[in-house]
């Protein structure tokens, strides 16, 4: 009867284990695509889309006639800090962007901070679109 008690309750605690490790993965994975998807929309110049990924209580307003005379294009994620509890994820980015009436090339560096809604499953960014300045 112990040994049966003793492999019931290693099996529960690596099946734990496996949930957690399966769970991280999922939420890796999902910051991945979602950065992805954020970079693709910066590079693409959709700069309403790039602004779904802020969270809402941290977005701008975006000006789109001073949006249109700026392209970015090379976007490059530097160094990636994840918090100890893997809700948090702070990236350097170093960009590129187009000013295309002055026809003039700029470089930025800034970081992002990504946050984890555990409620919707989701990554929304705590930092609004780069600070472009034209």
């Amino acid at each position: 009867m112990m040994n049966r008690l003793r492999f019931l309750f290693l099996g529960t605690m690596a099946l734990l284990v496996s949930c957690a490790a399966i769970s991280e993965k999922s939420r890796m994975d999902r910051f991945s695509d979602i950065s992805e998807n954020y970079k693709f929309a910066l590079l693409r110049a959709d700069y309403h889309l790039a602004s779904s990924f802020v969270d809402p209580s941290e977005r701008n307003t975006i000006d789109p006639n001073r949006m249109k005379e700026i392209k970015i294009v090379d976007y490059k994620p530097n160094r990636i800090n994840l918090s100890e509890d893997k809700s948090q994820i702070k990236q350097d980015i170093e960009l590129q962007y187009f000013l295309m009436g002055r026809n003039l090339l700029r470089s930025l560096q800034y970081q992002q901070v990504w946050q984890y809604q555990e409620e919707s499953k989701m990554w929304l960014l705590k930092t609004d679109l780069p600070p472009l300045v034209p």
